[in-house]
């Protein structure tokens, strides 16, 4: 019984180690992004960013990486579509830009944002609230 329990730990923690490696793996994909943006309620500035699974469970870090600047955001809604290539997906209202959508190549879910207040203020808005949509190709 000892020694199950023991084999069982083991299991566990081989199991860990390698889903955060794989994890790890899948992410830490890079974007330039040459507009200003909001992640939620979060202003973000034009530049490169790198975005990465900050678990397995809809939450992801956007980074800025000349200044550092990071913010976790939650992507809980899953949006299927056909596999294709890693993005950034933006709702556009007039110039301004919001996250909406992170997708990771070769996987037929992507991983959308929820709106944070001042996209919220903008859909209430009958003559912005059509967003057009804009994609920033994640390398």
């Amino acid at each position: 019984m000892k020694s199950n329990l023991y084999t069982i730990a083991a299991v566990i923690g081989i199991s860990t180690l390698f889903g955060t490696a794989l994890l790890a793996a899948s992410g830490n994909s890079t974007a330039e992004i040459p507009f200003d943006f909001q992640i939620q309620d979060h202003t973000m500035h034009a530049g490169s960013y790198t975005v990465s699974p900050a678990n397995g469970h809809g939450m992801y870090n956007v980074t800025n990486r000349e200044t550092g600047e990071s913010v976790f955001v939650s992507a809980p809604v899953n949006d299927v579509a056909k596999a294709g290539e890693s993005k950034l997906a933006f709702r556009k209202y007039g110039e301004r830009y919001f996250l909406a959508q992170i997708w990771f190549g070769g996987e037929a879910v992507g991983h959308g944002t929820v709106p944070g207040n001042s996209e919220k203020e903008l859909i209430g808005i009958p003559a912005k609230n059509a967003p057009v949509l804009a994609t920033i190709r994640l390398k």
